[in-house]
């Protein structure tokens, strides 16, 4: 009888949230920009850590101690971080979730490309040999 008072509050309070975002939309979203303009600037690296945890479930210390292991370089082409570049992009296969390394964003793109398949890969390095001089 008190899961059932207690699911009947909850479905009410739902609808009664639902309907109250609905109508206040612009007030959300006036007071979330607020909200968040002030999080960055009290804290800079929170969507950082937050996007981290929630896509790779990796902290930023480990993003970092994983950077430092690769020498501070894309994994791929071996390219540095330059002064004011963002952050270079955590590498994962997409079937399992397993993070294999930091790249640089246009490496990191090539392999979203060619759908991390290797024989298509392949296929283009000797493409490009080909046709080098």
């Amino acid at each position: 009888m008190e899961n059932q008072r207690q699911l009947k509050s909850s479905v009410h309070k739902l609808a009664y949230m639902k309907k109250y975002h609905k109508n206040n939309r612009d007030a959300r979203n006036a007071y979330n920009r607020v909200y968040y303009r002030n999080r960055r600037k009290q804290d800079p690296l929170y969507s950082r850590r937050q996007d981290l945890k929630h896509d790779f479930g990796m902290s930023l210390e480990d993003y970092d101690t994983l950077w430092e292991s690769q020498g501070r370089r894309c994994k791929l082409c071996g390219r540095q971080r330059e002064e004011g570049e963002r952050a270079f992009d955590v590498d994962h296969d997409h079937s399992t979730g397993k993070v294999r390394g930091i790249l640089c964003c246009q490496c990191n793109n090539g392999l979203g490309y060619f759908k991390d398949n290797a024989s298509i890969l392949k296929k283009a390095a000797e493409y490009l040999e080909m046709y080098s001089n």
